[in-house]
């Protein structure tokens, strides 16, 4: 896939979810739960607490959205326009899906995190997404353009890691065809506060032990 682009310094992109995963493993992993009704919107802004039932259905319970994400569809400031819930299967979709009903959706983090991943879809069809990225002052640390977004099947896997001490705040998506975009998929969090895999604490513990020694030989 090509992405076309311009950024910060500090702000790399990744189009590789296994590449991805191995430089920022252990992120939080937020995917929509299952919806009652295949199509609903809501207005406002979807995070943690949002609590939503549809005619004694399920709809967004509080929990279902993890602490530190928050999503809406508005064009400016949080909590105007609405965003549309889509279950498996009504647009080609392989998972449930969150669209904006408008003409851009917003993605905050609170707080900011240096690393996200994003699963990508367009709600009317294929269409080029420009993905916007600003920190906590509403600073643009880049923006790309990812092509050929579909509707059909999962998210196009789309990666943004931030260096050089810059946070992500708010990533905006807009469909340069007006054709809604979506997410089925967002990973976040920090890679500097990732644990690492017990196998590489050792290999790390051997190589200082190697250090050790080499130094005693001197």
């Amino acid at each position: 896939m090509g992405v076309a682009g311009v950024s910060h310094a500090g702000l790399d992109f990744l189009t590789d979810e296994a590449s991805f995963d191995v430089t920022a493993a252990g992120l939080t992993v937020q995917l929509f739960p299952d919806q009652y009704y295949s199509i609903w919107s809501m207005a406002g802004t979807l995070d943690a607490s949002t609590d939503v039932t549809l005619n004694g259905h399920r709809g967004i319970a509080p929990g279902d959205i993890i602490p530190g994400l928050a999503i809406d569809g508005n064009d400016s400031s949080p909590g105007t326009h609405a965003i549309m819930f889509v279950k498996p299967g009504y647009v080609g979709n392989a998972n449930n899906a969150v669209f904006t009903d408008g003409l851009v959706l917003n993605l905050y983090f609170a707080p900011g995190v240096d690393t996200v991943g994003l699963g990508l879809l367009s709600y009317f069809g294929t269409s080029d997404i420009r993905v916007l990225v600003y920190d906590s002052a509403a600073t643009l640390l880049g923006r790309m353009l990812v092509p050929n977004v579909q509707r059909e099947g999962e998210g196009l896997f789309f990666g943004l890691q931030a260096n050089d001490g810059d946070t992500i705040s708010r990533i905006t998506l807009i469909s340069t065809s007006f054709k809604q975009a979506g997410v089925d998929l967002v990973k976040f969090g920090d890679r500097a506060l990732q644990v690492p895999e017990p196998a590489t604490l050792m290999l790390l513990g051997l190589g200082l032990a190697g250090l050790g020694f080499s130094r005693r030989k001197q």
